[in-house]
């Protein structure tokens, strides 16, 4: 792996990938007393998150650049590489830039939320928690028939997040008939195999529209949440 700075913007070359990946963020733990790091796999819910963190104590957020998200579409072999390349490539590097132990949480909205869920679980070790937002957890590949598949890996596995807050918007509507399950009820499926598992987790469904106070604040919440279960373990 290769890396250079240049506009606070840190580029190396991931084996798994097979490609540069660029990260926003990474200069701030320079020489910092940062303990908990935000790794945002959605440039655009970096942007909301950046304007929330400054209220918590000893954070900062990690982001990466649109050919990342670009180069993320969604299958059963993308979870595992770019799984990969977040824990044995990413985790490790960031680690390296402080002398500060820290604990990362990983952050993902929509489709970019299965990726953070999935690889917490497949390296607890690695990322203590989730936060996720509007979670497109009906998803399934296209080779298996039936929806919500990242919801039925996770209850046949012996592992779970170790810590996971769900954000899911209540304008999902759960009324039949649909093929597919909407996104809240796919949130509210996932909280039930969680809670089954006996892991942490809190499903908080809101009705604040993007951008608006309220909605910083459901975001903030649920950051708080998380950075006070990581606290009451650490």
């Amino acid at each position: 792996m290769t890396q250079s700075m240049a506009n606070r913007t840190t580029k190396f070359y991931s084996e798994f990938l097979s490609n540069d990946v660029y990260i926003h963020g990474a200069e701030s733990l320079e020489n910092s007393s940062i303990n908990k790091l935000f790794i945002c796999l959605d440039s655009e819910l970096a942007e909301y998150l950046s304007k929330v963190i400054g209220n918590l104590k000893a954070c900062c957020v990690i982001s990466f650049s649109d050919d990342f998200e670009d180069s993320f579409k969604l299958t059963a072999d993308t979870l595992k590489s770019h799984s990969a390349f977040l824990a044995i490539e990413l985790q490790p590097y960031l680690q390296s830039l402080t002398k500060t132990p820290l604990t990362s949480i990983l952050v993902g909205q929509q489709f970019n939320a299965i990726l953070a869920a999935y690889t917490a679980t497949s390296y607890e070790n690695t990322f203590q928690a989730v936060l996720s937002l509007s979670g497109s957890y009906y998803w399934k590949p296209q080779t298996e028939k039936k929806w919500e598949w990242f919801t039925q890996w996770l209850a046949g596995e012996t592992h779970c997040p170790l810590n996971m807050y769900l954000l899911s918007s209540i304008h999902e509507t759960l009324q039949p008939p649909r093929t597919v399950p909407t996104a809240r009820m796919a949130n509210q499926h996932l909280y039930n195999v969680l809670q089954a598992k006996r892991c942490n987790a809190m499903l908080h469904e809101f009705s604040a529209t993007k951008l608006s106070q309220d909605f910083f604040d459901e975001l903030q919440n649920g950051c708080q949440w998380l950075i006070d279960r990581l606290d009451n373990t650490s």
